[in-house]
């Protein structure tokens, strides 16, 4: 139980740069802007954001200069579909970048956060040494081949196997089994709160698959279908 605990807060601390739910919009009828007024913050600045990201000095945004969690509203923000965002285009969807940025800021506070946790685990004595161990454990249980390091598929694969997690416990969470799909109405909580940004296919319900990919892992291929069998018996020839 120890063990599990520590995993879970562990792996969920170094995983929150691409699994943490990436979508935290504000909540409905509050803007990006009205909430960082709301906390004494001054609103993100387009120009401020466009130069963090610009990497190649172009101007402009393309999809793979965005956060990973950004990278799927990409399109969304692209209204001339030219395959990058400009400044107006940013601008115009102003509230959607103070999100982006606020989520970065979090991100960022949780990455210094666990730098912080594990400081103090090295200047402790013996449950600090205890619990490296517990966290060495951890580890060893994502190194699928025990060769001492972590590979980019072992990585894949654990990120894969939280986010499936992630996504069952939110459709518990919501009374309907891992295979169900939740609507707007019946959602609650954080679902709730930030609908849309679940919805990735915009058909009015939220489904595992689309939990799993906000939460930084790949979707289920579709099941096959069973073939169906005819209650028919073949007739003898008469």
């Amino acid at each position: 139980m120890k063990l599990f605990r520590t995993f879970g807060l562990v792996l969920g601390s170094f995983l929150a740069t691409g699994l943490a739910w990436g979508n935290e919009d504000p909540p409905a009828g509050q803007s990006g802007k009205e909430k960082a007024a709301a906390k004494g913050q001054a609103p993100v600045c387009v120009d401020e954001f466009l130069k963090r990201y610009d990497t190649d000095k172009s101007g402009c945004l393309r999809k793979t200069d965005l956060p990973t969690f950004a990278q799927k509203q990409f399109c969304d923000l692209d209204d001339n579909k030219d395959g990058k965002l400009s400044r107006e285009e940013l601008q115009k969807h102003s509230d959607k970048v103070q999100c982006w940025a606020e989520i970065a800021e979090r991100r960022q506070a949780r990455v210094q956060a666990v730098g912080a946790f594990v400081g103090r685990i090295a200047a402790s004595e013996q449950p600090g040494r205890e619990g490296v161990q517990t966290i060495y454990g951890v580890f060893q249980a994502i190194d699928g081949d025990k060769n001492g390091k972590i590979d980019q598929v072992e990585w894949d694969a654990t990120r894969q196997n939280v986010s499936e997690m992630r996504a069952k416990g939110m459709l518990d969470r919501q009374g309907v089994g891992p295979d169900g799909k939740v609507t707007k109405e019946q959602a609650r909580g954080r679902l709730k709160r930030h609908f849309a940004e679940f919805d990735l296919n915009s058909d009015g319900s939220v489904d595992r698959n689309e939990l799993m990919q906000v939460f930084g892992g790949k979707a289920l291929p579709p099941q096959a279908q069973p073939r169906k069998v005819s209650d028919d018996k073949p007739r003898d020839n008469q």
